[in-house]
């Protein structure tokens, strides 16, 4: 048994991981089935195999449809696909993506290289109704379309729905 806090350690020394959380085992799995099904909010943002990408975004429900209302969703970096909003033809299918597909219309706020990936980490704020929402996404440092102040239609390719008073939870999607 090794007991760690250091998070870089978690999936190169363990095949089994027992996450606690105040005490309490939080869940028991491999480091990938606790990064691909997280039994809560609380483990979903301990498994984090990169620390200079946010391990979660949490996104409240109703900002993305009111089928999820009383729900939290978190999302992954890498599961966030961003779609240029331009107009014409361009703003077409940006629009009729946005009506088949859970996400989030935002405007491109900031960029920072990850080397180790040849990627970028882009930061994306929310516009529409409330306060924005600050969610990230991975790129190929070869897709240059998108510079700062770019608006886009961030589409939610996959996400996990947690249940906002217990943070546990209820669904991963699709």
């Amino acid at each position: 048994m090794y007991i760690t806090h250091d998070q870089a350690d978690v999936p190169i020394l363990a095949e089994h991981l027992v996450v606690m959380n105040e005490g309490r085992i939080a869940q028991v799995g491999t480091p990938y089935e606790l990064y691909q099904r997280p039994a809560s909010l609380f483990v979903a943002g301990f498994v984090n195999p990169d620390p200079l990408v946010p391990a979660l975004d949490t996104v409240p429900g109703w900002r993305v449809s009111s089928e999820f209302g009383g729900r939290v969703l978190g999302l992954r970096s890498e599961d966030v696909a961003l779609h240029a909003v331009r107009s014409g033809a361009a703003a077409d299918r940006a629009a009729d993506t946005a009506a088949t597909a859970a996400g989030l219309d935002a405007i491109v706020v900031d960029a920072m290289p990850l080397p180790s990936r040849r990627a970028n980490l882009l930061s994306l704020d929310s516009v529409g109704d409330g306060a924005p929402v600050r969610i990230h996404a991975v790129r190929s440092v070869d897709d240059r379309d998108l510079p700062l102040g770019t608006h886009v239609h961030a589409e939610f390719l996959r996400f996990h729905v947690f249940d906002e008073a217990s943070g546990r939870r209820v669904a991963s999607l699709p």
